[in-house]
This record gives C-alpha cells, structure tokens and sequence, in this order.
C-alpha cells in the first residue's frame, strides 16, 4: 500500500485523488466496463439481427439467451482458477493478458462486421473467449484495488470502484445503442479504442501488484478458499445475495427482443433500456462514495436485494402483458 495519510484527510476524496495508481485503476475499470458495455450491446443487437432473417422470435430470442450461456459457461468453469492465479501471480500482469485477449476477440469482430462476414457461430465462439477473459480479469482487478491505496482509504475506495462500474454501465448501453444504429462495425471499434486506453492506464502503474504468495498447492489452496466461504456466513451470504440478483438481471438478455419486436424503438432505444437498471445504480454509488456504510450493511443488502427483486418481476409482468396484447393485434 501506498504511505498513509493524515488522521485528519484520512478519508477525504481529496487524499484519494493523490493516489497516483489507484487513479490510474479507477480510469482503466472506467474504460473497460465502457467497452464491455458497448460490446455486449452491439453483440447482443447483432445476434438478435443476424438471427431474425431466416428465424421466428421465439427461435431468435434463444440464440440471444445463447450469449449469456456462452459467456458464463467459463466463468463458471475458472472461477476457482481465475481467483488462485489471482493469489499468485503479478495481478497487473494478468489484468494486461486478459484485455490482451479481449482486445483481440473484439477486432475479430470489428473486422467479421466491416467485412460482412459475421455469423451466430462466430459471434457466440468470441463470446465464448471474452467469457474466459473476463474470469481472469475480475478477481485480479478486484483485488489489486486494496493494494494501492492506504488501508483508512478502502472504504472511500472501494465506493469510488463501483461508481467506475456503474457509470460506464450507464454510459455504455447508450454509447453502444448509438453506434450500432450506424453500424456494428463502429461500435465494436470504439470498444477496441477504449480496451486499449485501458492497458495504457494498467501499464503505468508503477506499485508491485505481486500478492504474498501463501505455501500449498493449488489444490489446497482452492478448498481452503472453498472452505473459508462456506463457513464465513457473512462471506457465504453475500455471495448468495449476488447470485440471486444476478439470476434476476439476466432477464435483461433479452432485452434486443422487445426493442425490435415489441417496442419498435431501434437500437438506440436498445442502448437506453440497458441503460436503465444502472441508473438507479449509479444514483446509490455516488451517495455511498461520500456515505460509505459503516453499520447495519446485512440490512441494507437484504433490502436492495428485495427491491431489485420486486422491481424486476413488475418489468417482467408489464412486458409479457405488453407482448401478449400487441400478438392479439397482429392476430
């Protein structure tokens, strides 16, 4: 960690700012959760596309769900893995290797979109790569955080991490939505530009990122990991609130589906339902960057849990109504 500040500027935003790398790293995140966002968008809008030519709804709106199979399926697969090498290995390095691979699927599919050569297969392999990618990524990016700040700062630090990822997910569907409207093409290069600035920023950290590594093999050390979540109940349940509200948030795959079909708003209006779900998000990360919680945070995630939850059933049942009434239509 870097030297410790003053009692007195120890938790100002100002103190944190003076943390050369850990800027560096809020700029990076910034830039590479604009340029999934923008990627994810574009990859879903193009599928979707791709498959309505010669499919029905029903069938195209599977080979949209296919994305986030592929995309999760080596999450699923390296999660232990990811997080090991994570714990031995230099964490810049990794972060470098992982857009390194993402910066190489996207211009694959910058060039399959300039040059009409796009299909589902190809579109769903790439996922498949960035999936893998992005397993290593996130444990080695969560985790450098800590190591370049002081330890009065993490709170501040940590809040100001997720207002990275909020705002570029705010910002990205939109950015992603406009640009696929001109062509696919254009949005998967602006992705390209942002995942390079971003190994810019992770190259000109100048602090160590290389973790104590601890004695065992690999093995030992992903069951003692295993074993340490299991029996950390707070660890364990907040785990299990995440999950929960992830399975909710997929919905939000098919969201290509009701722009086109249902809505009839384009990819624009695409961008700004993707858009949607992280407001609200971005709203709460700037209150918590100035109001960290401090106190009664196992109430506070049951409740956001709970309303993303109920909100997320409401849109469903809104939708679904709103659908089935615009088939009576057409019928």
């Amino acid at each position: 960690m870097s030297d410790e500040p003053s009692p007195a500027s120890a938790s100002s935003f100002r103190a944190l700012l003076k943390q050369r790398d850990f800027v560096l790293l809020w700029l990076s995140r910034w830039t590479a959760v604009l340029a999934v966002q923008v990627e994810s968008v574009t990859l879903g809008w193009q599928v979707y596309d791709i498959a309505r030519r010669g499919m029905d709804v029903k069938r195209a709106a599977f080979m949209v769900s296919l994305i986030g199979l592929v995309s999760f399926i080596p999450v699923l697969l390296l999660a232990l893995p990811a997080g090991e090498t994570a714990d031995r290995h230099k964490r810049k390095t990794i972060m470098l290797f992982c857009l390194a691979g993402e910066i190489a699927s996207v211009a694959v599919l910058t060039a399959a979109a300039a040059m009409h050569f796009a299909t589902i297969p190809l579109l769903l392999g790439v996922a498949f790569v960035f999936g893998a990618a992005r397993a290593y990524f996130s444990p080695a990016s969560t985790a450098v955080g800590p190591m370049l700040v002081p330890r009065a700062l993490l709170p501040r630090a940590i809040a100001w991490n997720s207002l990275a990822w909020q705002t570029a997910s705010v910002g990205g569907p939109a950015l992603g939505g406009l640009l696929v409207a001109l062509s696919p093409a254009h949005s998967y290069g602006t992705a390209l530009v942002l995942y390079v600035v971003s190994s810019g920023c992770i190259l000109l950290i100048a602090q160590s990122t290389q973790p104590t590594v601890q004695p065992g093999s690999r093995w030992a050390l992903m069951k003692e990991g295993l074993a340490y979540v299991w029996g950390n109940k707070i660890v364990f349940g907040s785990i299990s609130l995440d999950l929960a509200a992830v399975i909710l948030g997929g919905a939000t795959a098919l969201l290509p589906v009701f722009a086109r079909d249902v809505l009839h708003i384009g990819p624009e209006g695409f961008g700004l339902l993707r858009a949607g779900p992280s407001i609200g998000a971005a709203i709460v990360a700037l209150y918590l960057a100035s109001n960290p919680i401090r106190s009664k945070a196992g109430i506070a995630m049951f409740t956001g849990v709970a309303i993303f939850g109920i909100t997320s059933f409401i849109s469903w049942l809104v939708l679904h109504r709103w659908h089935e009434s615009a088939v009576r239509r057409e019928n």
